[in-house]
């Protein structure tokens, strides 16, 4: 039951889809900052996502779903070097199987994370916090 989607989508698209969901995985190595989380979270879907690298900033029981990184490996890509996590994906099958047998409370802590985005990871409070930290360096 896997349909791909291979089609630039506009904000209300991504919107209905994120309302459609009852959980959003990110199960990332590692993200400047990982934006999707934040948009699924928003639209009332319950995330589960990597604590790590960008991601930490705002991954926050019980809004999200933490999946904890045990390891950190030297990334093979990056020609300046870095660090990815290495993702244990039985952690990620069970958090999903936790989703699927506790659907009700995946439900409220969607809620509660779509609240708990929009007063703390807004656009607004984003660019103040920026202009905030730029205005000390100046």
């Amino acid at each position: 039951r896997v349909k791909i989607i291979n089609a630039d989508w506009n904000v209300d698209q991504m919107r209905g889809f994120y309302q459609r969901l009852d959980s959003f995985v990110f199960a990332t190595h590692g993200e400047g900052f990982g934006l999707p989380p934040i948009e699924a979270g928003a639209c009332g879907a319950y995330p589960i996502v990597t604590d790590f690298s960008g991601c930490a900033d705002y991954v926050v029981e019980p809004y999200f779903y933490p999946l904890i990184v045990t390891n950190i490996e030297p990334s093979q890509s990056m020609s300046q070097g870095g660090n990815w996590a290495v993702i244990d994906y039985d952690q990620v099958v069970e958090s999903m199987r936790w989703c699927y047998n506790n659907r009700n409370l995946v439900n409220d802590r969607g809620k509660t994370c779509s609240e708990y985005v929009l007063n703390n990871w807004n656009a607004n409070l984003i660019m103040d916090s920026i202009y905030g930290r730029l205005s000390i360096i100046s």
